[in-house]
């Protein structure tokens, strides 16, 4: 039987512009942050990290509309004052990353910040704050938004970019640029009084009565985890770094040494096997090879496929089977299935001095100074350049958040001890004089001036729509493949036996995406196994090959600066996952499985269903041509995407939904299944202007209504 495919019908595009006509009033979003939205799944609420704050709004039905009056602010409280910031000298307390995600039977918000600070809140309190506000009488009364309490408010040492939460075992893990991750494991009651004291007096990772901390070293700044939900133990935690290092570490043995797995794609590559010494690729100012998220993928999430050619899409061909030890398999597509219109002017609304979608922040970064800390001999060295996962040195003017990441990467690789106190970067520089920020305020006026009541450009839409150029064919050399599989540093005894089955484990780096056959299998071999576990890829599928529209072969064409896989979500119901970019785009993504004849084991794959956000032709995502059109989203930065059930599809009760949750049998229940098929999910596109894409995904069999035949 064929795999369903993925319906995915676009609910709703909001412009930046319509939502906050005057920019003045909007709430301040910083790019180059690694996740500041999420959507919740068992209520209807939207959080926007905005700045120091976070924004919930409640989309409507079917429109999913996202107003521009928020319903509800909070304010993550500070630890302590005059904490050190990282990447915002401005706001310290910046926002970094904003998750949601249950923890045993309540679903819990997470911030983490600039300053190292990690806040966590209980939704159903914010529910219940939320109520309160709408009744509340203004001049009698407190206001409510102090009055929501958090369970957990603690400091990293540095600013704070990982978050994962393991549900079952109570778990929840943090990475900072300490190059260190925290694990704090929360106290489990004694179920049904049959377990013995002496074991509950173990702690962590036994039955435990009290809460543990378990610390992990990486060498890197580390911008995302993973824990391995499959695994109802929560032994399996994955960190990617931007050294391009994925770590398995084993929390059942946290003093065991971490597998490393160091996988990428490189022109200096002569042995797939050896990671190159030297970096030769042309952008190799810009961690061209780190690695921004990796997922463990529950097998049962990955819809059987007959062939290999249905497992990995169109870019599965005889010459992707390549033979060797690693052995690649590369399924990008190489066909021309999309075509590319500019649909978003340059961002005018913007405060402060324009600058090019193109240009990159890399030439203007910050002066460096020595660190004027004294330390003693054996304290590891810090930089002085201002960093965060993957960042580089901020360029700050009046107005204008932007921050770069590679260099400070590339400059902060020494691991950083907990005993060390976080390095007092320099102050801010302004590169702008005030006669410019004078000449940009009067240009943005008459930019202002030349918009309609409703916010939208009243003169010939060319002066602000330029075409999109056509791709240009630029010789670039090849990129070979190379992984090495290692440990973090010499083994001393043996692992304990793996207790579950294991799946896959998607790797997302900045230019490609990788699947691991069996990441726990031969947990401490060299390499995987020749092709019996081929490690499959695609390169910078995001921006696949487009027709000049001069004709010509189909090219890549210019891929902004601002590009990197740093969004990454699953959503095990629909068996996909989620790639995004600040360029603007987001990929969706099937997951897979076969059988082959090289092997006994399950094959796993993945392939790409559709490019978001794209253009609809006469109620179609395809031209008459059949080719997919996707929206560039010239001048605007993709700062969030996030993925929740929609409205009245929503997880139940604590109670109903903790029960669904601790099935043994999970997926492969009839009456799970049955909800499945029916569960449609909502996917929003957030955009630094505020402007909002959303779309509705659904598996659609045979036989089920699309979206419409549902509106009455």
């Amino acid at each position: 039987m064929a795999i369903p495919p993925i319906s995915c019908v676009k609910a709703n595009t909001q412009h930046g512009s319509t939502r906050f006509p005057d920019h003045h009033c909007r709430p301040v979003i910083k790019d180059w942050r690694c996740e500041l939205t999420a959507l919740s799944r068992a209520y209807n609420l939207y959080f926007v990290a905005s700045n120091e704050s976070i924004y919930i709004y409640e989309p409507t039905f079917p429109s999913q509309d996202v107003c521009s009056c928020h319903s509800f602010v909070i304010d993550p409280p500070i630890s302590s004052p005059d904490l050190n910031f990282q990447i915002d000298p401005e706001d310290p307390h910046s926002i970094t990353r904003l998750h949601l995600d249950y923890l045993g039977k309540d679903e819990i918000l997470i911030v983490t910040c600039d300053d190292g600070d990690a806040i966590g809140y209980r939704v159903p309190e914010i529910i219940r704050a939320m109520s309160r506000e709408r009744t509340r009488i203004p001049e009698k009364e407190i206001d409510i938004r102090d009055e929501v309490r958090v369970f957990f408010h603690l400091n990293l040492g540095r600013s704070a970019w990982g978050i994962s939460v393991h549900r079952e075992a109570r778990l929840i893990a943090f990475s900072a640029n300490t190059h260190r991750i925290t694990v704090f494991a929360y106290a489990l009651s004694r179920t049904a009084g049959n377990v013995p004291q002496d074991e509950l007096a173990q702690g962590f990772p036994y039955h435990r009565e009290t809460d543990n901390i378990v610390y992990l070293q990486a060498q890197a700044n580390i911008p995302a985890i993973s824990f391995d939900n499959s695994d109802k133990s929560g032994r399996w935690l994955a960190s990617s770094s931007i050294d391009g290092n994925i770590h398995v570490w084993d929390l059942h043995s946290p003093k065991q040494p971490a597998r490393v797995i160091t996988i990428g794609c490189c022109v200096s590559v002569r042995n797939p096997s050896i990671k190159p010494e030297i970096c030769g690729c042309f952008n190799r100012t810009m961690v061209p090879h780190a690695a921004w998220a990796s997922m463990f993928v529950d097998p049962r999430a990955c819809r059987r496929a007959g062939t290999l050619q249905e497992a990995c899409g169109p870019g599965m061909s005889a010459a992707s089977q390549a033979d060797g030890s690693p052995c690649f398999w590369d399924i990008t597509e190489k066909g021309d299935r999309y075509k590319v219109v500019r649909v978003t002017p340059l961002s005018w609304s913007s405060p402060g001095p324009t600058m090019s979608p193109d240009d990159t922040y890399d030439e203007m970064s910050l002066p460096s100074s020595a660190d004027s800390q004294e330390s003693d001999e054996d304290d590891t060295h810090q930089p002085a350049t201002q960093q965060h996962p993957g960042g580089s040195q901020s360029l700050l003017t009046s107005g204008l958040d932007a921050t770069t990441e590679e260099h400070a990467t590339l400059n902060d690789t020494s691991p950083v001890t907990s005993d060390v106190s976080p390095t007092i970067p320099n102050p801010a520089y302004d590169f702008s004089s005030d006669e410019e920020m004078d000449e940009a305020d009067e240009s943005e006026e008459e930019l202002t001036f030349l918009m309609d009541a409703t916010g939208q450009p009243s003169l010939n839409l060319n002066l602000f729509f330029p075409p999109a150029p056509d791709p240009v064919v630029a010789p670039e050399p090849t990129r070979h493949p190379y992984c090495t599989v290692s440990t973090s540093r010499p083994l001393t005894f043996s692992s304990p036996p793996i207790t579950h089955t294991s799946g896959p484990l998607i790797i997302v780096t900045k230019e490609e995406i990788y699947l691991f056959q069996r990441p726990l299998d031969d947990l401490y071999s060299s390499h995987p196994r020749s092709c019996t576990d081929p490690i499959l890829f695609m390169r910078n599928p995001l921006f696949p090959a487009v027709s000049p529209t001069s004709g010509g072969t189909p090219s890549r064409g210019h891929i902004p600066h601002s590009h990197r896989h740093s969004f990454a979500t699953q959503i095990p119901e629909l068996g996909v996952f989620v790639v995004g970019s600040p360029a603007g785009r987001v990929g969706i993504f099937r997951m897979t499985c076969t059988t082959s004849s090289r092997s006994k084991s399950p094959m796993y794959g993945f392939r790409l269903e559709r490019i978001l956000p794209t253009i609809e032709h006469e109620n179609e995502d395809s031209d008459s041509e059949g080719q997919l059109t996707i929206a560039d989203m010239w001048g605007k930065k993709l700062v969030g995407v996030s993925v929740g059930p929609i409205q009245g599809m929503q997880d139940g009760g604590d109670e109903d939904s903790d029960e669904d949750y601790n099935d043994e049998r999970g997926m492969e229940e009839n009456a799970t299944k049955a909800r499945q098929w029916m569960r449609r999910w909502r996917l929003f596109m957030h955009y630094n202007d505020h402007t909002v894409w959303s779309y509705e995904l659904k598996e659609k069999p045979d036989g089920i209504p699309e979206l419409g035949d549902l509106i009455v």
